[in-house]
């Protein structure tokens, strides 16, 4: 079994290659893609396992000699910190805590919710989810949010006018984030973190893989409505932006930065065809190959 800073450099590396390979491909694979690769190297980062498949890969010299001599100069530098394993344990122990009291802070604010006529909702999932989804008015509330995994719900603002195009919008984003997961996905990102606090590279990853999550949210929201409503969307997204403003934020959904690459994205929007599905699939194995295989 790896320990914590073996962990966290073989992570180290998978990040550097996904973040390269988002740099040069963002524009043509799905979003996707690249928040299912976080999602692997988050798990990665959390599970304590050494890669059990040993098979014979070119340059796989050259990492294992790259991967040793980093290790030694972590290794070194950690040696010289006093108290290294406490300064860890007080930092990861605050992060989880962190993580924990904003969970139970937000269960017992949602439990306040009321239940919605679906007749008063104009609107209706793509796919209905077999788990259903459950919607809910909850005061406080600046914008529709999704929770749940096992009785997904959609909580959006007492008295809002659910038959506009923007309300529209902002429940099919919140309908793709129940239908791909993405809560379990921010709750692995989000532990990664807490784990690996003292790793720049993992807050790299956080905040890109919580772009990442956005952006494929708007795509699949574009995918559905139309490139002619791009516009619409692009305008609902800047209104929950302006609506969020000034709030502290666990996941970095609608900073400056964020809402300008969210909309930039939406108006260039463009369709996927199996052209560009089929290499996203392979460079997604590719990663979790990654994970399993050990150079012989």
């Amino acid at each position: 079994m790896m320990n914590v800073l073996e962990m966290s450099v073989f992570g180290g590396e998978m990040i550097i290659v996904v973040a390269l390979l988002r740099l040069a491909l963002e524009r043509v694979l799905p979003r996707r893609t690249f928040s299912n690769m976080w999602t692997l190297i988050a798990l990665r980062l959390l599970i304590p396992y050494s890669p059990f498949v040993k098979a014979k890969l070119p340059g796989a010299d050259f990492v294992e000699k790259t991967q040793t001599v980093i290790l030694d100069r972590v290794n070194s530098a950690v040696s010289r910190v006093p108290n290294a394993s406490r300064i860890w344990i007080i930092g990861a122990g605050a992060g989880l805590f962190l993580v924990l009291c904003a969970y139970f802070h937000y269960v017992s604010l949602f439990r306040r919710a009321a239940e919605i006529n679906r007749e008063d909702i104009w609107w209706e999932p793509e796919k209905p989810l077999r788990r259903g989804i459950t919607l809910k008015s909850l005061s406080g509330l600046r914008s529709p949010t999704a929770y749940g995994l096992f009785k997904p719900t959609i909580f959006v603002r007492p008295g809002e006018d659910a038959h506009t195009a923007a309300a529209t919008y902002a429940l099919e984003r919140e309908y793709f984030d129940l239908r791909r997961l993405n809560c379990v996905k921010k709750f692995l990102l989000v532990t990664a973190l807490a784990v690996h606090w003292f790793n720049p590279l993992v807050w790299l990853m956080y905040l890109t893989a919580c772009t990442d999550l956005e952006l494929a949210t708007d795509q699949a929201t574009v995918n559905r409505y139309g490139v002619a409503q791009r516009e619409f969307i692009a305008t609902s997204v800047l209104d929950l932006a302006e609506s969020v403003k000034g709030l502290p934020k666990l996941f970095p959904s609608f900073g400056y930065r964020v809402t300008k690459k969210r909309i930039g994205a939406i108006m260039t929007f463009r369709y996927f065809t199996f052209l560009h599905k089929f290499p996203a699939f392979v460079l997604l194995m590719a990663v979790l190959a990654a994970m399993l295989v050990k150079a012989a």
